[in-house]
């Protein structure tokens, strides 16, 4: 008889299988952001909305910091204020234009709360990957 161990029962499911994978796997582990990424799937927004906030947490957007950083030859200084490199923490939070828009929302507060920790890790993060390449 078959016995399956990740279960209570011993019976095959996927689910187990799926847990597994997710908890053992060296490629998902090594891709796994730590943080509460419950909070934003929680909230009643649409799915896209969701999708796209952890994006710019996880700094998945294509800025053109990450295009460049693929390959993708341009430059990396912002858009809008030409002054900064321009990744997901520059573009929504730090840039002086960005800024404006979140306090005439009246908003800034309660981002720097929320995302203030979060968006200095990213910017020393970015910080050390220019220092990698400095010459």
């Amino acid at each position: 008889m078959l016995v399956w161990k990740f279960e209570r029962d011993d019976a095959y499911s996927v689910k187990s299988v799926y847990k597994d994978i997710l908890n053992h796997d060296v490629a998902v582990v090594q891709h796994h952001v730590s943080g509460n990424w419950i909070c934003i799937w929680s909230l009643k927004l649409p799915p896209k909305v969701k999708n796209f906030l952890c994006r710019a947490c996880r700094n998945c957007l294509p800025t053109r910091f990450r295009l460049q950083s693929k390959g993708v030859q341009y430059t990396d200084r912002c858009a809008v204020c030409d002054s900064f490199g321009e990744d997901s923490t520059h573009l929504f939070f730090m840039c002086d234009k960005s800024k404006i828009c979140w306090q005439q929302s009246g908003l800034w507060s309660l981002l720097m709360v929320i995302f203030k920790p979060m968006c200095l890790l990213s910017y020393n993060t970015w910080i050390s990957s220019k220092s990698k390449f400095s010459v």
